[in-house]
């Protein structure tokens, strides 16, 4: 059961929960091209290590979710799973939403665990990402 905040309409936060819910679908398909149709480009990343990562096509963002598939699955990841979503409007059409990650082996244990913000817009009726940044205390 995911937990949720909420800080605008339900419907939205509804709409955002089955957004992370088709992420969770993707990243099980461990295709970068299937995860990479959640976004738009152009796109930036911050990523863990506080570099920032530029997307100027969907190409560039499916290679890299790619490559962070394969060192996924090399570490033992089966799935993912996602759990405390908040979300804060920034205006009718684009939000931020949190949630915490959790990439799971076969037995449920953990291969990683981490939070993270995604910077979401409607695109034809659609939620797409057009930024992420991991979220460190």
């Amino acid at each position: 059961m995911r937990e949720t905040t909420v800080h605008q309409r339900s419907d939205t936060t509804t709409e955002l929960a089955e957004f992370f819910d088709r992420f969770v679908t993707a990243f099980a398909s461990f295709d970068g091209v299937i995860v990479a149709g959640l976004f738009t480009a152009p796109g930036v990343a911050l990523k863990q290590d506080g570099s920032l990562k530029g997307f100027a096509a969907i190409a560039d963002i499916a290679a890299y979710y790619q490559t962070a598939l394969d060192q996924y699955r090399a570490a033992g990841c089966q799935s993912c799973r996602y759990g405390q979503l908040e979300t804060h409007a920034l205006g009718t059409t684009s939000t931020v939403a949190t949630v915490t990650w959790d990439l799971v082996q076969a037995d449920n244990s953990l291969v990683a665990h981490w939070r993270q913000a995604y910077f979401l817009t409607k695109i034809d009726g659609a939620w797409r990402c057009f930024g992420s940044a991991f979220v460190t205390d």
